[in-house]
């Protein structure tokens, strides 16, 4: 028994690339999880990260929209929505 739900492997997979620095890899990873979970704000949030870490500024927009759409009733302190913000925006984060 887990102590709690199990993460998709695809969202799991895209979060590892990510961090060996492969955006690309992990936006398709994301995408995948994506695929079998629809509307997961983790794998939204991760799939516009690694667009916008690929330059695919189209693609951050947009999946940052339907993150922030989904935890419109979130707390509203959570960093990943002041990033998303900053994504719909167009503002460079520093």
């Amino acid at each position: 028994m887990t102590p709690g739900p199990v993460l998709p492997a695809r969202e799991l997979e895209g979060d590892l690339l990510l961090l060996v620095g492969k955006p690309a890899a992990a936006a398709r990873a994301y995408a995948a999880a994506l695929v079998l979970s629809p509307n997961r704000a983790r794998s939204l949030f991760g799939l516009a990260h690694a667009a916008e870490l690929t330059g695919d500024v189209s693609t951050a927009r947009a999946k940052y929209q339907e993150f922030l759409h989904l935890m419109a009733e979130a707390d509203g302190t959570r960093p990943e929505i002041a990033i998303a913000r900053q994504g719909v925006a167009g503002r460079k984060r520093s």
